[in-house]
């Protein structure tokens, strides 16, 4: 953003305020009309707002939503990584690797991208869900934390837990030496 804003308000004369939040508030705040534009890592999430009804295509665009950038996404976990997820041969299988081995796992739990695409990583038996209650009987390992991404960086780094981050946040967290901004 820091590159492309200066350019476009350059350009077009319109003065940007970004507002950082995950994808579930972003589009809840878009649809109470206090956004013009939303950058999302959840897909479906997207395009359901698209079909109900909440957006419009731009002039000189083709259609309503359109990819632009791309981010991946990374399981971090601690130096010790108990689970094995190293060595595991999918993150599906790293993912059931921490659930069946109890071991600490921070969750952003607030709906957003991330925590979207953790959700469809937990083995299905574990009926891990949007729902916090969904996450109730594992409380001794999972923590829902309801908080953003480097918010979670942050817990995960503490309790010695893995977590699922976007590469790009995960990236600058570590190279800020662990701090959030």
């Amino acid at each position: 953003m820091g590159y492309l804003l200066p350019k476009f308000e350059e350009k077009y004369g319109y003065k940007v305020e970004v507002a950082s939040a995950g994808t579930g508030k972003a589009i809840a705040a878009a649809k109470a009309g206090n956004a013009d534009v939303i950058l999302v890592h959840a897909k479906k999430q997207e395009e359901a707002f698209v079909s109900d009804g909440y957006s419009y295509v731009v002039e000189g665009l083709k259609s309503e939503r359109n990819s632009f950038m791309y981010n991946y996404f990374v399981l971090c976990g601690p130096s010790a990584d108990p689970a094995k997820a190293k060595d595991a041969p999918s993150v599906k299988d790293a993912f059931k690797a921490i659930a069946e081995g109890k071991y600490q796992f921070v969750s952003r739990g607030d709906n957003s991208g991330t925590h979207t695409k953790e959700i469809s990583l937990w083995p299905e038996d574990l009926g891990i869900t949007t729902d916090s209650a969904s996450v109730e009987q594992y409380k001794d390992w999972y923590t829902y934390s309801n908080a953003g991404m480097g918010a979670c960086l942050k817990m995960a780094l503490e309790k010695g837990a893995y977590v699922l981050s976007d590469k790009a946040t995960y990236l600058t967290f570590y190279k800020n030496g662990g701090l959030t901004q």
